[in-house]
């Protein structure tokens, strides 16, 4: 085309643009969908050492479906980079495949939301189960959605040179131009497995951290223990003794005098008086 002219889609030597920018925009798709299936594959095996490592005692009554849902519901979304929300078209297209992907992961979250591990054992089948599964899963609907996507790519370059008119050469350099202009800029695979998994393995540890707390503070400590751990476990360790009570959905209003005692006087007071009060000294804290 003449220098300095600006392509349009009527343009005799768009077809050839755009089918190089679609090459380019559609292979790095495919790297995201790498990154993506190997960094399921990555949290899977974290997930499986964690529970085996975590799991000591038999949890009980427990629900890591929930977090897994979510974990795979971020997972698909990974399919297109923040950079490529403009492309309204493809946006579109991966949120349709994802909600498809939803209904399914809706129903086996549902199937699977409670279950009751009598032993490690069970605790640990059951967690590797479904961390198995929602691979799997994930990855069938990441693939989905990086089709979707995929097939959107022409009318979205139509799209992007009508809305930004520019000189362009048949060029490989213009060819990644144009993917850079939709958002789908070079990256690597690691760096998307690393990324994806830094952000999907912490919430699923944070669960499984929460059933073990939930289930050693009720189950394992006797009611005049649960503060004294509270304190030295808890608090005296760096974390909101109140957030710990959250968590587990334990009722904080017991706790409320003596943790107001401990910010005031200290642990030792604390526990002197938390100490008195179970022995009978009175029914309510000073």
């Amino acid at each position: 085309m003449t220098d300095g002219e600006n392509m349009t889609v009527d343009h005799p030597d768009w077809p050839t643009i755009r089918n190089g920018a679609f090459e380019i925009a559609s292979a790095r798709l495919q790297t995201r969908y790498d990154g993506i299936r190997n960094g399921i594959d990555g949290f899977r095996d974290q997930a499986d050492t964690l529970v085996k490592e975590v799991f000591t005692k038999p949890p009980g009554s427990m629900n890591i479906a929930g977090a897994l849902f979510d974990i795979a519901m971020i997972a698909v979304s990974f399919c297109i980079p923040e950079e490529a929300l403009m492309a309204a078209l493809i946006v579109e297209a991966v949120n349709s495949a994802r909600e498809m992907s939803k209904i399914d992961f809706e129903a086996y979250e549902e199937m699977h939301k409670e279950f009751v591990a009598n032993s490690i054992e069970e605790a640990v089948t059951h967690c590797t189960a479904l961390t198995k599964d929602t691979a799997e899963k994930t990855a069938v609907a990441a693939l989905q959605a990086k089709s979707a996507a995929v097939e959107k790519l022409n009318q979205a370059l139509d799209e992007y040179i009508t809305a930004h008119p520019t000189p362009l050469q048949a060029t490989d350099q213009d060819y990644k131009a144009l993917s850079d202009g939709l958002g789908f800029q070079e990256e690597s695979a690691q760096a998307i497995e690393d990324e994806l998994v830094n952000k999907i393995f912490p919430p699923f540890r944070f669960e499984v951290e929460r059933i073990t707390a939930q289930r050693h503070f009720f189950h394992d400590l006797d009611p005049q223990e649960r503060f004294p751990f509270l304190i030295q476990s808890v608090a005296e360790q760096g974390t909101d003794p109140l957030a710990f009570l959250s968590l587990i959905g334990a009722d904080h209003t017991e706790y409320d005098p003596y943790l107001e005692i401990y910010r005031n006087e200290g642990a030792a007071s604390a526990l002197s008086h938390w100490e008195q009060h179970d022995l009978g000294a009175g029914s309510e804290a000073p």
